[in-house]
């Protein structure tokens, strides 16, 4: 958790993309009610941005622009 806490800057950078993304993947190809789509799109921009937001963590270069 603690972890989480120290990438929330990278992982509020990236999520924009991440949100558009997942909209044009989920209300495209998923047939559920609309709030189903929007706990879907949220999960899925959490859990990709939190990975983006990590892997970047782990390069000396790219880790002062998440953290």
């Amino acid at each position: 958790m603690q972890k989480t806490a120290t990438l929330t800057f990278g992982i509020y950078l990236c999520h924009f993309v991440v949100v558009q993304l997942g909209y044009d993947l989920v209300y495209t190809h998923v047939q559920a009610p609309a709030i189903i789509k929007i706990l879907l799109i949220a999960g899925f921009a959490f859990t990709l941005s939190l990975l983006v937001t990590w892997v970047m963590s782990l390069n000396k270069v790219t880790k002062r622009f998440v953290m």
